[in-house]
């Protein structure tokens, strides 16, 4: 394991179970160190206290229909005219509308049910 991900601070937010452990899993197997969220209140709390070096987060959560791209948003306005923090829209929402608004936001779209191996495509991420 190089020193480029050493102690990476990354934020999974899903209010799914088995995705928050997967990525926590795949996440920690490289190197970093995860905070996890599992609704829209709790992930917005950690984002207003740490810095991260990564940030991942579903679209869909309790209680807000896009708390994914609301998230992202706010991130925008917190990190205007500083270096952006990458941000992953991870969800199973094809919704072109939702591509769009992601890519707009300067965010990255992933679909859960990608062909793209999981610790390669955040290998690639954390290698940036």
């Amino acid at each position: 394991m190089g020193d480029i991900m050493d102690k990476k601070r990354v934020l999974v937010a899903d209010d799914d179970l088995m995705w928050r452990s997967t990525l926590r899993e795949e996440l920690e197997e490289l190197g970093c160190k995860v905070d996890v969220a599992s609704n829209y209140e709790e992930t917005r709390a950690l984002l207003e206290q740490n810095k991260y070096a990564l940030i991942i987060s579903d679209n869909k959560m309790p209680p807000i229909r896009r708390a994914g791209l609301q998230l992202l948003a706010f991130m925008c306005l917190e990190e205007q005219g500083k270096q952006r923090t990458p941000f992953v829209v991870h969800t199973s929402d094809e919704n072109n509308e939702t591509i769009k608004r992601v890519e707009e936001f300067g965010g990255i779209y992933r679909n859960k049910g990608s062909d793209e191996d999981i610790h390669e495509f955040l290998k690639k991420l954390l290698d940036a």
